[in-house]
């Protein structure tokens, strides 16, 4: 799964997922997701939820400063890292940021 924040995006706080077979928005106050094209998965919703909700705060911060248009800061997930075999990485400042140079593996 791809993990990215748009520059000057639109409320609510949110960022977008691109995996394989889908596309979505994942709404932060929330935790649901609020738009969709194609078919997610339960056990994908699942893990997309649980990252979430680990790093809710990182998540959220970065999304105000994607809309001020700064830096965004790197995210670290240790436990994904071991759990996956696949080391999550951090946000990048291109104008779509995502993790783990320019898609976030989950």
């Amino acid at each position: 799964m791809a993990i990215l924040f748009y520059y000057d995006d639109h409320e609510p706080p949110h960022f977008h997922v691109r995996a394989s077979g889908f596309r979505a928005k994942f709404d932060l106050e929330e935790l649901v997701v609020a738009e969709i094209e194609g078919q997610m998965r339960p056990q994908d919703f699942a893990r997309l939820r649980e990252w979430t909700i680990r790093h809710h705060a990182e998540l959220y911060a970065n999304w105000h400063r994607a809309r001020r248009k700064e830096p965004l800061l790197r995210i670290e997930d240790q436990r994904c890292c071991t759990r996956l075999r696949r080391c999550v990485g951090g946000l990048t400042s291109k104008s779509k940021c995502c993790l783990n140079r320019m898609s976030a593996r989950l």
